[in-house]
């Protein structure tokens, strides 16, 4: 995982300066080098042997999802008729990202996860913008507007991402 210098430190993650470089045959490698240390070297590569702990890094490091936008990340949310997705994340833009997280072991891995993230995706896709806001609401202890306005560090989100007629993007 690369973090700028300067970002806040996880309680998974200690590592505070990251760089990708090039290595010849366009293939890539990341470098770390910890506050304090002189030389970067290549990260220890760890396996997570439970789903859970996987989910909770990416809810405590939502920037690992690699959006643009500062998101509000709930886990656990119920789709009608479908299941529980993992992760849900929301951006100011009203973007809705699902995250279902499976580690490598997992017989599911492949076809099954993408059934899944489809079926959730149809499953939120159905519902009205109340609805998702009232999921979302369920499992964040907080309106929808006010966990992504929280995400975005108090500012507004600019247009209401609830009410009964609006649809997730």
């Amino acid at each position: 995982m690369l973090l700028p210098p300067g970002h806040p430190p996880s309680r998974f993650v200690d590592v505070v300066y990251g760089a990708r470089v090039s290595t010849e045959g366009g293939g890539g490698a990341v470098l770390i080098r910890r506050s304090g240390e002189e030389k970067w070297r290549a990260p220890k590569v760890t396996s997570y042997t439970d789903e859970a702990a996987l989910q909770a890094l990416v809810a405590e490091s939502p920037d690992l999802l690699g959006s643009s936008e500062s998101l509000a990340v709930i886990t656990e949310m119920t789709v009608p008729g479908v299941g529980s997705v993992d992760l849900v994340a929301v951006g100011g833009s009203g973007r809705v990202t699902l995250v279902e997280c499976k580690l490598r072991a997992n017989p599911e891995m492949r076809r099954h996860v993408i059934g899944h993230v489809f079926a959730y995706t149809a499953g939120i896709w159905s519902v009205s913008h109340g609805e998702f806001d009232r999921l979302f609401t369920a499992r964040a202890g907080r309106s929808l507007t006010a966990a992504v306005a929280k995400a975005l560090g108090g500012r507004s989100v600019g247009r209401p991402l609830s009410g009964p007629d609006r649809r997730p993007q």
